[in-house]
């Protein structure tokens, strides 16, 4: 309560029992869609020692990836708008007066989604309901997002290689081999490009240690920086691609797809899919090597 004393100042009520959004230390949303493979979006804010602390679980559309935050400090002034939002959108009155109702089974969602608000006070008081708040939901999305963008381990000063290929079976048009890597204070690029003879632009290429200009592996990096990869890559999975029926679902002759990241700390991380942005920006580089 002591950090959003302002806060509470301001959405107080006098006079009356009715918590105010500055006394709350925890609020938490979920929100399930059972359409999506029983995809669960979690999301909690926690009041501990003069910080937040933020939590989620949610299938961010972003970043294309179900990802977890584990206790990211969250400031006052990044809380504020959530308290706001409670506020005027009159979420506290809405929980504590929250009352079940069973719908007839013609009015039921399709889906089986379900939503849900808890709310924790600094009195120990506590209320959930069965409802859901879009402007909540966004906000926390929102900060969910870009929080995701600040938990990577390492910065772009600190990769040592950069690479991707496909190599295909016998449906796929092309196969490739790019990265770029440092050799002392210089990036140095190798590439192995073979375009199958059925294709209209047959043609083999090969580069070994082209070096790599300051201009081209600032925009490598900004790449990568704007397309969020090292936090996507450290926290990769590589999960089974499922039906509707939650069965794996086998693709045969499929490109195997691979992107790598190495750091100054010997550390690495893959990832078995396309990055089609850094594809392009290594094409680009080859058709420049070849006028």
């Amino acid at each position: 309560m002591g950090i959003l004393a302002g806060i509470t100042g301001l959405f107080g009520c006098k006079g009356t029992n009715r918590p105010s959004a500055g006394e709350l230390t925890k609020i938490s949303v979920a929100q399930s869609d059972m359409t999506a493979y029983g995809t669960l979006f979690r999301l909690c804010m926690n009041e501990t020692g003069g910080n937040w602390l933020f939590n989620a679980e949610y299938f961010s559309l972003k970043h294309n990836e179900y990802l977890t935050l584990d206790g990211v400090d969250i400031s006052s002034e990044e809380a504020a708008p959530l308290l706001k939002i409670v506020e005027e959108n009159n979420v506290i009155d809405k929980v504590r007066n929250y009352k079940p109702r069973r719908l007839p089974r013609s009015l039921q969602p399709l889906d089986g989604g379900s939503d849900h608000i808890s709310l924790t006070f600094a009195d120990g008081s506590e209320y959930s309901a069965g409802i859901g708040d879009s402007d909540m939901n966004a906000f926390f999305i929102e900060l969910a997002d870009g929080k995701y963008l600040k938990t990577a381990k390492h910065a772009v000063s600190q990769l040592t290689e950069i690479s991707v290929s496909c190599w295909g079976g016998e449906t796929v048009e092309s196969s490739y081999s790019y990265s770029v890597m440092k050799s002392g204070e210089k990036w140095l690029m190798n590439a192995q490009c073979y375009v199958e003879k059925f294709t209209p632009n047959e043609r083999e290429v090969e580069i070994n240690d082209r070096e790599v200009s300051e201009e081209e592996i600032s925009g490598l990096f900004k790449i990568i920086e704007e397309n969020s990869l090292i936090a996507y890559a450290e926290n990769y999975e590589n999960k089974p691609l499922l039906d509707e029926n939650g069965e794996e679902i086998v693709v045969y002759d499929a490109e195997n797809y691979k992107f790598t990241l190495k750091y100054s700390d010997n550390s690495e991380y893959c990832t078995k899919d396309e990055q089609q942005a850094l594809v392009c920006f290594f094409d680009a580089l080859i058709e420049k090597e070849e006028e």
